[in-house]
C-alpha cells in the first residue's frame, strides 16, 4: 500500500469515526489543531546568498519555491563565502548553486 493510499484510508476512517460519534462539527477545530502542530514541525527553508537580497529578489525566490509543500518558514541569510549564487536548504535537501560549490567541483 502506498503512503498516500494509507493516509487516505486513515483520514476516511477518522471521518467515519466523527460521523458515528456525532462529532463531525468538530472537524474544523481538529484541522486547525493539526495545522498548528504540523506547522511547527515543518522544515524551514533557508536561502543563503553572498549579498543581501532585495525584496524583489526575495519574492522571486519565494515564488520559485512555492510548489514546495510542507515548507515551514523561509529564512534568508547572507553568507559571503558563497562568492555568488544561492544555496537553498529545505530539511535534508540542499540545492547549491553557489560559485563556491562550482569552484569546489572544479578543484576536487
Amino acid at each position: 500500500m502506498s503512503e498516500n493510499t494509507e493516509i487516505a484510508s486513515i483520514a476516511a476512517g477518522f471521518l467515519r469515526y466523527l460521523d458515528n460519534a456525532g462529532k463531525r462539527h468538530l472537524l474544523p477545530e481538529v484541522v486547525a489543531l493539526l495545522q498548528k502542530q504540523l506547522g511547527s514541525k515543518l522544515p524551514e527553508l533557508v536561502v543563503e546568498s553572498s549579498i543581501q537580497l532585495s525584496d524583489a529578489d526575495k519574492q522571486s525566490v519565494i515564488n520559485s519555491v512555492a510548489d514546495l509543500e510542507r515548507s515551514g518558514e523561509i529564512q534568508f541569510k547572507v553568507n559571503p563565502e558563497l562568492i555568488g549564487g544561492l544555496k537553498i536548504v529545505h530539511g535534508d535537501r540542499v540545492l547549491d548553486l553557489s560559485v563556491q560549490n562550482r569552484l569546489k567541483k572544479i578543484y576536487a
